[in-house]
């Protein structure tokens, strides 16, 4: 398969050091909403105060948050991370990440990712109103966060964000269906592929290299389409103590990326701190 080749490739061609500094532990927290009335909504909702604190515990316990660029830059260069690093990262692009989220990262200088909807940032850029609870970041909201260096964008699909109970078809997110036509299937997620990295190569000058799957569907189809669309780093969720082996040379190390989920029931600090992994 081609990510098999991509990532035979690069091992042949890195220079493998230090055994000890070649291979890191990564955990990866997932986030969605950070809102002023989390306590009115659900489990995936959580205060601005709450996400401060876990910013707090990770900086007063010497933890240091990287990105996607960091991660390619160990992988395929084997510049070194940071001692205890790990990642946080956004799902569907919400103007609460910028309202709320944001100023904190910066209070804090920590990194993040957001993995935004296209078609949802459309048409919000267009039609822009604050709604704190359900509405969605602009493209110049984006190129701001993106100015500060603090904050990297990958992709959540253009229009492929729908549950299977509120899809058509049955399809969950960019889950290739069982019964479907590989070739119908390349046209329609590469499409869909396509129009994304148009609009995000038009509004920011740079090309998407991280994705996350919607509803966590990971799709081997799925992912060899990405990959030909210069995609490098994917991301989808397991259980709750998940953490990720990344190694030098080794590309495949970044094609299934777990995370763990923050919500109203665990925080950061609950998450690092439980035994096993």
């Amino acid at each position: 398969m081609l990510k098999k080749l991509i990532a035979a490739l690069f091992a042949a061609i890195m220079i493998i050091t230090s055994a000890s500094a070649d291979t890191v532990e990564l955990p990866v927290f997932m986030y969605h909403f950070i809102t002023k009335d989390a306590y009115r909504h659900g489990e995936l909702h959580i205060s601005p105060a709450e996400f401060e604190k876990d910013l707090a515990y990770l900086a007063d316990n010497g933890y240091n948050t990287v990105d996607i660029t960091d991660l390619l830059d160990f992988v395929y260069s084997g510049v070194p991370l940071p001692p205890n690093p790990v990642m946080l990262t956004f799902d569907d692009g919400y103007y609460n990440n910028y309202l709320h989220a944001y100023p904190l990262l910066q209070k804090y200088g920590a990194k993040a990712v957001i993995f935004i909807i296209g078609k949802h940032t459309n048409i919000w850029s267009v039609n822009f109103y604050p709604d704190e609870s359900h509405g969605h970041m602009t493209w110049e909201q984006i190129r701001e966060m993106l100015d500060s260096g603090l904050v990297e964008f990958g992709g959540h699909s253009y229009n492929l964000h729908v549950a299977q109970n509120r899809s058509s078809n049955g399809r969950q997110g960019v889950a290739r269906l069982p019964y479907e036509n590989i070739d119908s299937y390349r046209e329609l997620f590469g499409n869909d592929t396509r129009l994304f990295n148009e609009h995000f190569r038009d509004e920011t000058g740079a090309n998407p290299v991280s994705f996350a799957f919607p509803f966590h569907e990971a799709c081997e189809d799925a992912t060899d389409i990405l990959t030909e669309h210069g995609y490098r780093v994917f991301f989808t969720h397991r259980g709750k103590n998940a953490r990720n082996t990344i190694a030098v040379g080794d590309a495949e190390s970044l094609l299934d990326l777990y995370r763990l989920n923050r919500s109203m029931q665990r925080s950061v600090k609950e998450m690092l701190t439980v035994d096993g992994s």
